[in-house]
């Protein structure tokens, strides 16, 4: 099972992308009713177990890529749950939209607020067993980290800042995203028409309110009209540049979500 400050990680990377596409394939749109989850709706992560050998590829459309020879093993599962209902809720009364994220002694909690503008970071618990604590981190930002509608060729940024549990600054994370690509990309869960975001981020991280070391990232996300995030890839540690050759996969390799899909995929099925 993953440590709690390795679970944060990846959910901060992978799990805000986790919503459901309804157009067309090839040139998706995302907008607001393609946001919308269910309660109990879940995700299965596979990941690399360390750097491989991967590359992005070319930006433009009708695009083709494939990383299903890559092995990936089990990660962590994403669960949509109420809002409300969950560990630290009544701090985030705004919040529609609940993931949960367990690690070893408890589970991770990110609140937002999805309306016409796109999807808005509010904040995120811990919940640990024992003694059942619930531990706040909350959150600004300039604007939607997902703007509503998304396009091939949109480009936006947001910068997040995150507060640690005294509510002191822990980190401003700075996000500029342009969805750069399009077409049919084959992970161990198939083949799937989607949506490529790219993802540029410059994170600066605090100690007692002070600055200190930045860190810039690159990733890509692949999104389905039918299937969510797909897949992401992302560069090894240390090594930050958008062209890559070498660096990490996450693949979800199952949805929770009742859908009914084309007679080659058959129906997926809640896995609670």
């Amino acid at each position: 099972m993953r440590s709690r400050r390795d679970t944060v990680r990846s959910s901060l990377a992978i799990a805000m992308l986790l919503f459901l596409p309804t157009t067309a394939l090839s040139q998706v749109v995302l907008d607001f009713n393609s946001f919308q989850m269910s309660l109990g709706d879940t995700w299965t992560f596979e990941g690399t177990s360390g750097p491989v050998a991967i590359s992005p590829g070319p930006a433009g459309g009708g695009q083709t890529w494939d990383f299903s020879a890559i092995p990936t093993e089990f990660d962590l599962i994403v669960t949509y749950v109420n809002p409300s209902l969950s560990p630290g809720g009544e701090n985030y009364p705004t919040a529609n939209v609940c993931q949960q994220i367990p690690f070893d002694g408890g589970a991770f909690y990110q609140y937002f607020l999805l309306d016409g503008s796109g999807l808005n970071p509010l904040g995120s618990a811990y919940w640990m067993d024992p003694p059942g604590t619930t531990w706040l981190m909350e959150v600004d930002s300039t604007g939607p980290m997902f703007i509503s509608p998304i396009s091939y060729g949109a480009q936006w940024s947001t910068t997040i800042t995150h507060y640690d549990f005294g509510g002191e600054i822990a980190e401003v994370d700075v996000r500029n995203y342009h969805a750069d690509a399009w077409g049919a990309v084959t992970t161990s869960a198939g083949t799937l028409d989607c949506l490529r975001l790219k993802l540029h981020r410059v994170t600066t991280h605090y100690d007692g309110g002070i600055p200190g070391e930045t860190e810039e990232n690159w990733a890509y996300e692949w999104m389905s009209p039918d299937w969510g995030t797909v897949c992401i890839v992302r560069h090894e540690d240390g090594n930050p540049s958008p062209d890559f050759v070498t660096g990490e996969l996450d693949v979800v390799t199952e949805t929770g979500h009742t859908l009914v899909r084309d007679s080659s995929w058959g129906a997926i099925k809640a896995m609670y």
